[in-house]
């Protein structure tokens, strides 16, 4: 299974949408299902549940200006907050678990997890370098890349680690399987994009144009793109073993429309009113969609079925963010 973290954008915050994961994520064998992982920012309290749709809400941290959520059925839920004041910190396997503090001097925090190579962490600095940790809350940090301006991560048992960053330069670089791998130059002209990881069919990588035109590509990262759909405001991407690929966006219009299992696949018309995206999906729970309401900022989300229905989180939210 695959959990995906999209590019963050500024304070703005287009993170889990991915994210960037955030979406914003991490990846686990079907043996060992991860724990499904909703988390919700609102009036600066950053909240999660796992299991359930239905879940009670853990309390994780005040004065958290971005969260970004992770899974995997061997280490169990990973969150990280980026505070207000700059510092990261994260903990995993456990929503009431002690935190680490990871770093200070930050502006974006993206997370994944897999069974096999465990947390990745991975932190932008005010500086615009991108830094990297992974298999240990407590270990040593990897300096990626300078002049960044939005990244996203991702992780499998297969294939390890991915990570990808827009540069200053308007230009999307990629590495998958080591934190000191090469860059792959992927796209340039773009304002988003989002990754998910998958041991089954490989990598998974989207981009929104400059234009509004969102492309996906996925089993390396040089496979040629496909032209996904125009007109959108937002994008947000997972993939599992089991179900595929899966692609959601937020259109101009404020539509959020989801497809899975092919990319050349047809679209579900999910919600209309909407501001924001997330998705995950896992072999055993499949596609996890949440939203948030233009309305009220209400968090919604649904599981198992892009034509299920909708099940009511929480009001007044101003970022989603989930895992599976």
């Amino acid at each position: 299974m695959a959990t995906v973290r999209t590019a963050i954008r500024g304070a703005g915050a287009v993170l889990a949408l991915s994210l960037g994961c955030a979406a914003a994520a991490g990846t686990a064998s079907a043996a060992t299902p991860a724990p499904p992982v909703i988390g919700v920012l609102t009036a600066g309290k950053a909240l999660v549940k796992e299991g359930s749709l239905i879940a009670p809400w853990t309390n994780e941290h005040t004065g958290v200006a971005k969260l970004a959520v992770a899974s995997d059925g061997t280490n169990g839920p990973l969150v990280a907050v980026l505070t207000r004041a700059g510092t990261v910190l994260a903990k995993e396997g456990n929503l009431v678990g002690g935190w680490t503090t990871e770093l200070t001097g930050a502006s974006q925090v993206a997370v994944a997890s897999d069974a096999t190579n465990g947390p990745l962490v991975a932190v932008l600095t005010t500086g615009g370098t991108l830094m990297a940790k992974e298999g240990s809350l407590n270990g040593p940090w990897t300096t990626e890349l300078t002049g960044v301006s939005q990244f996203a991560v991702a992780s499998d048992v297969t294939n390890g680690p991915l990570i990808a960053v827009l540069t200053t330069a308007g230009t999307l670089m990629a590495k998958q399987g080591s934190l000191n791998g090469p860059w792959t130059t992927e796209y340039t002209g773009l304002s988003q994009f989002a990754v998910a990881g998958d041991g089954a069919h490989g990598p998974l990588i989207a981009v929104l144009t400059t234009a509004g035109q969102v492309l996906a590509k996925q089993g390396s990262l040089t496979a040629p793109w496909t032209s996904e759909r125009s007109g959108v405001a937002k994008l947000a991407v997972a993939s599992d073993g089991t179900n595929g690929p899966l692609i959601a966006v937020l259109t101009k219009g404020g539509t959020v429309l989801a497809k899975e299992g092919n990319l050349v696949g047809g679209w579900t018309t999910e919600y209309s009113g909407a501001t924001q995206v997330a998705v995950a999906s896992d072999d055993t729970n499949g596609p996890l969609i949440t939203v948030l309401a233009k309305a009220g900022g209400q968090a919604l989300a649904k599981q198992g079925s892009l034509n299920g229905p909708w099940t009511s989180q929480l009001s007044s939210v101003s970022q989603v963010a989930d895992a599976g």
